[in-house]
């Protein structure tokens, strides 16, 4: 479930962008949801594995770098998209702000689960 809703929010917010920001152009109406879908993916296992050993505040932190990562170079190297840089920072930073709720809503949850049992 986290996997989807990752997909969904990252989707609209990568739409979004589109619309909202002057720096981003996308070559086909596929890109945005292959890419949320990478990120969606990544962050899922990441989730899994990273957030549960280093917390919230450094997985979100590295997330947010990732992502940010991600588009900068995706959009030097590959020819199915173009963020600018500045549109590259607000994108990757709204996706980090999403992270934080979602990271704190999954450490509740684990933590309440393992205290059922006692």
């Amino acid at each position: 479930m986290n996997g989807f809703i990752k997909f969904i929010i990252y989707a609209a917010i990568l739409e979004s962008a589109l619309y909202l920001l002057p720096g981003v152009h996308y070559q086909h109406a596929a890109v945005p949801f292959i890419l949320a879908l990478f990120f969606a993916v990544v962050g899922h296992f990441a989730d899994r594995w990273i957030l549960p050993r280093l917390g919230n505040g450094p997985s979100t932190v590295a997330g947010t770098i990732f992502m940010m990562t991600v588009i900068i170079v995706g959009s030097i190297e590959l020819p199915y998209w173009w963020i600018s840089l500045s549109s590259a920072v607000i994108i990757g930073l709204i996706m980090g702000a999403v992270e934080w709720v979602m990271h704190r809503y999954i450490l509740r949850y684990r933590h309440g689960k393992k205290n059922e049992g006692r």
